[in-house]
C-alpha cells in the first residue's frame, strides 16, 4: 500500500490523538484494514486513499467518519509546508 510518512508529534495535536481514539472504540466493527491503516497514524503513516475509504465504510458514524476526514486534511496540508 503507498503511504507517506510525516512527523505526528509536529502535526498531530494531542485532541487530534484523543479523537481518533475515540473514534476506534466507538466503531468496533469497521473493516479491520481500515482500523490499522487508522492506527498507523500514531506511528506517522498516511496512507494514500484512507480518506476515500473511511467515507465509504458503512461501520464508521457519519460524524465519525467528517471527523477523520478532517484530520486526515490537517495532516496532508501540513505535511506540505
Amino acid at each position: 500500500m503507498d503511504y507517506f510518512k510525516f512527523n505526528r508529534h509536529e502535526i498531530m495535536t494531542a485532541e487530534q490523538r484523543g479523537d481518533i481514539l475515540m473514534i476506534l472504540n466507538r466503531n468496533l466493527f469497521m473493516d479491520s484494514s481500515l482500523r490499522n491503516d487508522i492506527y498507523g497514524l500514531f506511528d506517522g503513516y498516511y496512507y494514500h486513499g484512507i480518506a476515500t475509504r473511511t467515507m465509504t465504510e458503512k461501520n464508521i458514524l457519519l460524524e465519525d467518519q467528517l471527523k477523520l476526514t478532517s484530520i486526515y486534511f490537517d495532516i496532508k496540508k501540513q505535511s506540505k509546508k
